[in-house]
């Protein structure tokens, strides 16, 4: 059984994390292979519009896979380095709209696995959080990047120093994902999101995903935004939706 699935209808594009019955939790060779898939989608021949991120069997991904892990053996730094952070970053740095739906356990690297991704939609009673604290070992696979960036130094210390995990729900009030929803509707809402941005100007997608994760302070952002603007304007989404404005 193949542990990371693909799928496409039209233009969108699923990633599906496919080991229900460890909860989704991924070995070497699964962020490996996760790495590879996200890679692929960026070099089709025809282009993916938008990709929603998944897990199969009721739960997002429960993280690396630590069954049978020996502290003393486990060459930690090898495997973040060589295995978990190439796939995060293949994620980040896809230059196509990703979204992630986030169903039951999302905890670990599975939060990093969803963080990675642009948009974050959650169930209601989806399980959050990063509780490395209870196991002796610190958090990673970029958590003390996006707490810090959306919930500030002094939420996301509370939250690593205290292990604490949040509901999908909780998430969506503290601003750590974009949407909540009931979670039998989570996945119809998160697909139908990723069709309304397939069907959007893609090249134009692609510039903002890139002023979003490139640009620093705001002459910065102004001087990103103007270069890629006049880029736009020469694409032929920019030139029949202005046709039709005017």
């Amino acid at each position: 059984m193949t542990s990371i699935l693909l799928t496409r209808t039209g233009a969108v594009a699923e990633v599906v994390l496919n080991r229900p019955e460890k909860k989704n939790a991924l070995r070497n060779a699964d962020w490996q292979l996760l790495r590879q898939t996200m890679e692929t989608l960026g070099e089709e021949a025809e282009p993916v519009r938008c990709v929603l991120v998944r897990g199969e069997g009721g739960s997002f991904s429960a993280g690396h896979n630590l069954t049978g892990a020996d502290a003393r053996v486990l060459d930690a730094q090898e495997t973040i380095t060589e295995y978990v952070n190439p796939a995060l970053l293949a994620i980040r740095d896809l230059g196509i709209p990703t979204i992630a739906a986030v169903a039951g356990p999302c905890v670990g690297g599975g939060l990093g696995i969803a963080m990675a991704c642009d948009i974050v939609l959650a169930a209601d009673d989806a399980v959050i959080g990063s509780p490395f604290r209870n196991i002796g070992i610190m958090l990673d696979a970029g958590g003390h990047y996006f707490l810090r960036d959306r919930l500030g130094h002094h939420k996301a210390a509370q939250i690593i120093y205290t292990g604490r995990m949040f509901s999908g729900r909780e998430a969506f009030d503290m601003g750590l994902v974009c949407e909540a929803y009931a979670p039998d509707a989570l996945l119809n809402e998160a697909r139908a999101l990723a069709q309304r941005i397939a069907d959007g100007p893609t090249a134009a997608f692609a510039a903002s995903k890139r002023v979003l994760l490139e640009a620093g302070g705001y002459a910065e952002t102004l001087a990103r935004e103007a270069g890629e603007q006049a880029k736009i304007f020469k694409t032929t989404d920019a030139a029949e939706g202005l046709a039709a404005f005017n």
